[in-house]
């Protein structure tokens, strides 16, 4: 029998010949998205042709297919396409005001991605596949980055009768910030929540749009973008009084500096379990608390767990009424698993050189207690745990 087997991301069958397919016995297709057209699908209906897509885009015979791997932008300026074009971007898209008739000039788009686009380009939108959120900024807008941080020169960029847009968030929190000299400017914010100092507030807030979350903080504030950690290199940098959007993490260390933080405003806030009472205590502000006991091994690629070994394989064992499975095939006998009843490994039945199936162990490494079997439902006796190897 001869065959064909197609593997891609995208496959275009739209130019398909009769030729072609006589010629296999089977054909298979297995992509991503296929293209294909009305007089395709009738030629591959006659043939065993089996497809196995993602999804399935309708074109005529010559519309031209352009992909793009990454971001993207359409402002004002680029060539509308003089041909049929179908745009695949594989990225974030971000479109400029102005730019409608070059939209308009693209016989389709598929947005695998964020869009960035003027209130008023959103009614061309719909004719597009989008695969990913939208998000727009008012028509005749500056954008701004998405969480933007004003300082004391801002006033002198500013454009007269400018209106400045942030997608997430305004900061302004530095103490001499000229919001005078802005409204002078007939200078205009609109984004989602403002996050300003006390002595500013009441004039900057007449700037933002009615929409805006104001969040009104104590003067010395300081913004922190990132996560961070409770130290003395935090308490150096930014002193104090702290508005943190990430998670803040505070450790058995962080103890003899919490007297230090007089302020404190986070997203999360994971604690150690010693310390809960005191952190507490100290009416902080923040979105979840998340209490944790032992050592935290956090924001690493890769860890290496060392302890005592019991002496058995770690694929060998499953906890009971453990549902969990190794991913891997690989037999693993000859490595110790550093672990202990409480803590449970991956599970799998272990396997000799050659791949087989072994014997199922009786009782949990380290422990007495029986366990089920994975055959039958019924309880297996005891036996004493095996010593080291």
């Amino acid at each position: 029998m001869k065959k064909l087997k197609i593997n891609a991301a995208t496959c275009d069958v739209r130019k398909v010949t009769e030729e072609t397919l006589s010629a296999y016995d089977k054909v298979e297709i297995h992509t991503a998205c296929i293209v294909t057209s009305p007089a395709a699908q009738a030629l591959m209906g006659r043939y065993a042709v089996r497809v196995n897509a993602a999804g399935n885009l309708m074109l005529d015979g010559d519309v031209r297919i352009t992909t793009i791997n990454g971001p993207m932008s359409i402002h004002p300026g680029q060539a509308v396409p003089e041909e049929k074009v179908y745009l695949q971007v594989n990225g974030p898209l971000d479109i400029a005001s102005g730019c409608e008739e070059i939209l308009r000039g693209y016989a389709g788009m598929s947005i695998n991605g964020p869009i960035t686009c003027p209130e008023s380009v959103t009614g061309l939108l719909s004719g597009f596949q989008i695969n990913g959120p939208v998000s727009t900024y008012p028509d005749g807008s500056i954008v701004l980055k998405r969480n933007t941080v004003l300082d004391r020169t801002f006033h002198l960029r500013a454009r007269q009768d400018a209106l400045y847009y942030a997608a997430r968030r305004v900061v302004a929190l530095a103490p001499d910030i000229a919001f005078e000299k802005l409204a002078e400017k007939n200078v205009r914010f609109a984004t989602r929540q403002l996050l300003v100092s006390e002595s500013l507030a009441e004039a900057a807030v007449p700037l933002f749009d009615e929409r805006a979350d104001i969040v009104v903080l104590p003067d010395g504030c300081v913004y922190v973008g990132d996560g961070v950690k409770v130290d003395e290199n935090l308490l150096k940098r930014y002193g104090g009084r702290l508005y943190v959007a990430g998670l803040v993490h505070v450790t058995p260390e962080s103890a003899p500096l919490l007297d230090q933080i007089t302020y404190l405003r986070a997203g999360d806030l994971r604690v150690c379990r010693s310390l809960k009472d005191q952190v507490l205590a100290k009416g902080w502000a923040f979105d979840e608390l998340c209490v944790v006991g032992g050592t935290v091994i956090c924001d690493r690629a890769m860890a290496e767990l060392m302890g005592k070994a019991t002496g058995y394989c770690k694929g060998c064992w499953t906890a009971p009424g453990s549902s969990w499975r190794r991913t891997s095939r690989r037999s693993s006998c000859g490595r110790s698993w550093w672990g202990s009843p409480t803590v449970p490994p991956w599970s799998a039945p272990p396997r000799n050189s050659r791949g087989s199936s072994m014997p199922w162990p009786r009782t949990w490494p380290g422990s007495a207690w029986p366990v089920r079997s994975p055959r039958t439902s019924k309880r297996m006796p005891k036996r004493p745990a095996r010593t080291p190897t």
